[in-house]
């Protein structure tokens, strides 16, 4: 019989030893420590120091207006104005008396005004006026004349007869002013009804409701 060959044998390695983990140790959190904040020292009071205004610049003073055509009203109506000025180079301003208006307007026909343009009733709290704006187109000038009348008893005499314009400007504010203006040849109301009560421009009209 043959002979059986011997079967070798696998070494037999040691086994391995497991390897060793090192133990994991709690990881510490740092203290967080309080910031120390510096202290506020008091703020220091600030001391109010009075504002100082700029210095104001001094006025100019208007320069005076010179006009030759009022220089020749003031000259011709001297004893009739009771103030005067000038609003710019053509534009005077003359007050009077509410009698003397025949007379300061016969004057401004014969210096070459020939145009009443307009005729407003103004009330103040002691006295009415009518203003009459007065054209000269060969001078190229506005007069403007304010009449002074009495508020209780607002009458004037009509001019009518030196201007025809005045006729509708009159009759106006009779209607709306309750001014009346003597020698007028039809004085009656031309905006409102003949029926119409009171004036509705002046102060004391009291407005009421009416239903439609």
């Amino acid at each position: 019989m043959a002979e059986e060959e011997p079967v070798e044998k696998p070494e037999e390695k040691p086994a391995e030893k497991p390897v060793e983990q090192p133990e994991e140790k709690p990881v510490e959190k740092p203290v967080e420590k309080p910031v120390e904040r510096p202290v506020e020292e008091p703020e220091e009071k600030i001391e109010e120091r009075p504002v100082e205004k700029p210095e104001e610049e001094p006025k100019k003073e208007r320069p005076v207006i010179k006009s030759k055509v009022f220089d020749e009203i003031k000259e011709a109506l001297k004893d009739k104005i009771v103030d005067s000025w000038i609003m710019s180079e053509r534009r005077p301003f003359i007050i009077i008396k509410g009698e003397d208006i025949l007379k300061v307007a016969k004057t401004l026909v014969g210096m070459e005004f020939d145009h009443l343009s307009a005729i407003s009733g103004v009330e103040y709290g002691d006295r009415m006026e009518c203003a009459y704006h007065i054209w000269s187109y060969s001078k190229r000038e506005l007069v403007t004349v304010k009449a002074v009348i009495s508020k209780d008893n607002p009458k004037i005499d009509s001019l009518t007869p030196i201007w025809k314009s005045a006729d509708w400007h009159e009759r106006e504010t009779y209607d709306l002013m309750g001014i009346v203006f003597e020698g007028h040849p039809d004085l009656r109301r031309i905006l409102l009804s003949d029926d119409f009560k009171g004036h509705p421009l002046r102060k004391d009209f009291e407005l009421t409701e009416k239903p439609w």
